[in-house]
């Protein structure tokens, strides 16, 4: 008898290892995401020309200058961009390309009809981008805070909650083999952000 209640209770236990389960992971922006695409378009359907804002920041800065990320906790959301550019990138993106090193390596001179400006790249980083300076580089970081609120596939994003200033965005967002995509539009522009799980 002993046997066969063993056997019973292995069974039992086979039984249950092998039922597949039905559960459904909930699926959150919650997390660090990329940014890997903003396309800006001039019309609420998302549709023909766009402009990418990634595309203008590399135009500007260089591929590698930049990151830009998302993280989202249960509440709010943290859009952060970081530059980081040398010293000719920075005083080139100024003075469009118009602009050299002076030999000291301290300044950015600009000639214009045959007189030389000289700013000191310290200045031009903390005065110009905000940014800070450490020799050879200028760091800028730049983030923004929204309150956000979903429901099934529509999102609600609130930038400056509670204040007089409050603007809320409504869009729809997706997750999709670890690509966040969140569209957002009114009556004259729409925006499609795509960015990749970190």
């Amino acid at each position: 008898m002993i046997n066969i209640m063993k056997l019973f209770i292995l069974l039992l236990f086979v039984s249950f290892a092998c039922e597949e389960s039905t559960t459904e992971e909930e699926v959150t922006p919650i997390g660090s995401w990329n940014v890997t695409s903003q396309l800006e378009y001039q019309n609420a359907e998302c549709t023909g020309t766009y402009e990418s804002f990634l595309d203008t920041l590399h135009n500007l800065w260089g591929n590698e200058a930049f990151t830009y990320s998302l993280v989202f906790d249960e509440l709010q959301i943290t859009n952060t961009l970081e530059l980081s550019v040398s010293d000719q990138v920075m005083c080139d993106a100024i003075t469009g390309g118009e602009g050299a090193i002076d030999a000291t390596g301290d300044s950015c001179l600009i000639t214009y009809n045959s007189y030389s400006y000289g700013y000191s790249l310290d200045s031009l980083c903390i005065i110009f981008l905000d940014g800070s300076y450490s020799t050879g580089n200028c760091n800028v970081v730049e983030s923004g805070i929204f309150d956000y609120e979903t429901n099934d596939n529509t999102i609600t994003l609130t930038e400056y909650a509670g204040t007089d200033s409050s603007e809320t965005t409504m869009g729809t967002w997706e997750v999709n083999n670890d690509v966040l995509t969140i569209t957002t539009s009114d009556d004259s522009s729409c925006t499609v952000i795509s960015a990749s799980k970190l």
